[in-house]
């Protein structure tokens, strides 16, 4: 389970891609409140993004299990292709995560800043104060054993029920996890001064169980005997 934004060469291109959409349609943008608005907007207009779309419904994920679909799987080269797949879900147990929350509003903010070369972990927390998504005690905080906590924070994942804002949404009871999927680069040096990146990420590991329809359990056992 692979967020859009992660497959292919999409990652080096997220920060442009992003400023080029906002910058050529601003108005669509206006009313967003959050980082996070922005992203599911352009989700929904088809430019992929880190967010992985889920359900909260149970019926909903058995209608697309029993639809046939394809999966992205990716490969060392980083490369990746589609496979046919079906009967496949996928579920985690889980209390959703509100917009206002740290992590959220770190997750959500990272795909709107241009990760340079040089760019440390002292350096990225910084650029969040500086852009408004966390206050001066929330940094000081997060600076706290050495920044253990903020490297924490940026390499981990957050489930986050949306406010339905278009039919499909809606209809589908939609919600999202969001990777922050950040790289942390170690050498010798304080916290504060490794490197950091935006890494590839797959989420299958998010859920706890994956479950195969009837239909697909009796492919294998076909193909066993």
């Amino acid at each position: 389970m692979c967020p859009n934004v992660f497959r292919n060469d999409a990652l080096k291109y997220e920060f442009d891609a992003i400023e080029t959409a906002i910058r050529q349609r601003p108005y669509d943008f206006r009313e967003c409140a959050s980082d996070f608005e922005i992203l599911t907007k352009l989700q929904h207009y088809g430019l992929g993004t880190r967010l992985l779309d889920v359900t909260l419904n149970p019926l909903v994920a058995l209608y697309f299990a029993s639809e046939k679909c394809e999966e992205y799987v990716q490969g060392k080269d980083g490369r990746g292709k589609y496979i046919p797949r079906d009967g496949k879900i996928a579920y985690q147990y889980s209390y959703g995560h509100k917009l206002t929350e740290l992590e959220v509003r770190i997750a959500c903010a990272l795909p709107f800043i241009d990760f340079a070369e040089d760019l440390a972990v002292d350096g990225l927390l910084e650029k969040l104060y500086k852009n408004g998504i966390i206050n001066v005690d929330e940094e000081n905080s997060l600076k706290e054993n050495d920044y253990k906590r903020f490297i924490q924070v940026i390499q981990s994942n957050s489930f986050v029920v949306s406010a339905h804002s278009n039919e499909r949404l809606t209809r589908q009871s939609g919600a999202f996890i969001i990777p922050t999927a950040i790289k942390i680069i170690k050498d010798s040096g304080s916290n504060g001064s490794l490197l950091v990146r935006k890494a590839r990420c797959d989420l299958d590991d998010a859920f706890e169980k994956i479950h195969l329809l009837f239909h697909q359990r009796r492919k294998k056992l076909s193909a066993k005997n």
